[in-house]
């Protein structure tokens, strides 16, 4: 029957969907717990080895970390906040904010990896790049390069794509960064009606 089925397409979808995020948020932890601790959980190493090559081959493994993996990040004057995956210090000395994301990457018409990065990373990216740390230290803004990690979570894989020009991280980052202040500005005004303000406190004060 065409309407049972259909139901269980949907059903199947959400299972699917809900594998994948329970998967995606494992790699993530266990990636953050190596880079903090320098133990690797057995059931994947195997898929977080090519994303563990990249860490190696770029980042200053003796102060790889400006701060600690998931660490605060606060816009006081633009309020808006977040947690930052990796922010790295690389080998040539710049630092960088590294966004680590899962998925499963397919494979175009030769067989080969083609992973999906799409522009609102850059943007959230960016915004983290114009804060800062909770503890008040980087005052923004700081010359973050901007990198998106993708690591195939079926088949050993790892996929970087730098946002920014290395030399002029702000500079290039400056489209993205207020393409992100307009979203904020209508998500906060749709909302709560203000910026900044409780939909309460807003509707009050009008």
């Amino acid at each position: 029957d065409l309407h049972v089925f259909a139901e269980r397409v949907i059903v199947d979808a959400g299972r699917q969907a809900e594998a994948a995020a329970k998967d995606g948020t494992r790699l993530h932890e266990s990636g953050q717990t190596w880079m903090t601790v320098g133990r690797m959980p057995e059931e994947d190493a195997r898929l977080l080895a090519p994303f563990q090559d990249w860490i190696n081959a770029n980042v200053d493994l003796d102060n790889g970390l400006v701060m600690p993996c998931e660490s605060v990040v606060v816009n006081h004057q633009q309020a808006y906040a977040g947690r930052v995956d990796y922010p790295l210090r690389f080998k040539d000395g710049s630092i960088v904010h590294a966004d680590v994301k899962t998925q499963e990457v397919k494979r175009d018409s030769a067989g080969k990896p083609k992973p999906e990065f799409y522009q609102d990373w850059e943007m959230q990216l960016a915004a983290y790049s114009r804060a800062t740390f909770a503890d008040g230290s980087y005052p923004p803004p700081m010359p973050w390069r901007l990198m998106s990690v993708v690591i195939d979570r079926l088949t050993p894989g790892c996929y970087v794509r730098e946002w920014t020009d290395p030399a002029n991280p702000i500079p290039s980052s400056e489209p993205a960064y207020q393409a992100f202040l307009s979203t904020a500005r209508v998500w906060t005004y749709l909302k709560r009606g203000t910026p900044g303000l409780d939909a309460k406190a807003a509707k009050k004060g009008a």
